[in-house]
């Protein structure tokens, strides 16, 4: 659970807590000055609701401020992350009442405005949640790269257990993997035989993009497969080597992210 503040901490950091918000909104690169448009004017609503002030009823419907709302969160998001070295004592996000177990108890005294929860939270307590996201993104991938050598491992059987688990199974990463099953179990080839030197491994990555649908990382790998003819008794010619560059798009399915697809060239040393 995220540590966001109680409303009692709200109030007893009142004077920090509004002297941040009047930065945020402030800011030219988060909204235009003076913030007029409308989804400005319900972020600010919001925050007069949290901190009690007197304030007139918001007068627009749920489909108006749902569209507020996720104009909101977009644009914070894209402002924090676009200023990661700004100084910011207290962060600000907006969440559905829905979602307030995850970041308190729902009994919680916390006050909601048109069904939404103005959370604020400190900056070392939001470094800490990126990175734990940063770090389920990142183990995402390293955990597909597995499941894909796993599922080359396990041929002549073509078991798909292991990509199941960590790829998307309608998406065009899950399909060319299987594709790529298919042509070897046909041709009799495996990488299981005695002495068999393929190796995977997986040398870097870094997220490069993130938004509400989709995260895009970039990985350097080594990959080196020596297909071994069961036919023939000898190995293929053809052989996969070398480094290349690889870019995945993540997905989130079920609550968990999974590879929808991974972009990239064959390494150079690759023969014939």
């Amino acid at each position: 659970m995220a540590t966001y503040l109680t409303k009692s901490e709200v109030t007893s950091l009142e004077a920090q807590v509004r002297a941040e918000f009047e930065k945020l909104i402030g800011h030219r690169l988060l909204t235009p000055q003076p913030p007029v448009a409308k989804q400005w004017q319900f972020f600010r609503h919001c925050f007069h609701v949290l901190m009690g002030d007197p304030c007139e009823e918001f007068q627009y419907d749920d489909g108006q401020t749902r569209y507020y709302k996720s104009e909101v969160s977009q644009r914070l998001s894209w402002f924090y992350s676009a200023l990661p070295d700004m100084s910011f004592n207290y962060y600000f996000r907006l969440e559905h009442v829905s979602k307030k177990r995850k970041f308190m108890e729902a009994d919680a005294d916390y006050p909601s405005c048109k069904q939404y929860l103005l959370l604020v939270f400190p900056a070392v307590a939001r470094e800490l949640e990126q990175q734990e996201r940063e770090n389920i993104l990142l183990r995402a991938v390293d955990d597909a790269v597995n499941a894909e050598f796993t599922a080359y491992r396990r041929l002549p059987d073509r078991d798909l257990r292991s990509l199941g688990e960590f790829f998307d199974p309608d998406g065009p990463a899950y399909r060319r993997i299987c594709e790529t099953l298919e042509r070897h179990h046909k041709n009799g080839e495996v990488i299981s035989n005695d002495g068999n030197p393929s190796r995977k491994e997986l040398r870097s990555l870094k997220i490069v993009r993130e938004d509400a649908e989709s995260i895009k990382i970039r990985s350097v790998e080594y990959w080196y497969l020596r297909w071994w003819s069961q036919k023939l008794g000898r190995y293929a010619s053809t052989v996969y080597e070398g480094r290349n560059w690889q870019s995945y798009t993540l997905v989130k399915r079920g609550g968990r992210w999974l590879v929808w697809d991974n972009d990239y060239r064959r390494p150079r040393a690759t023969l014939p």
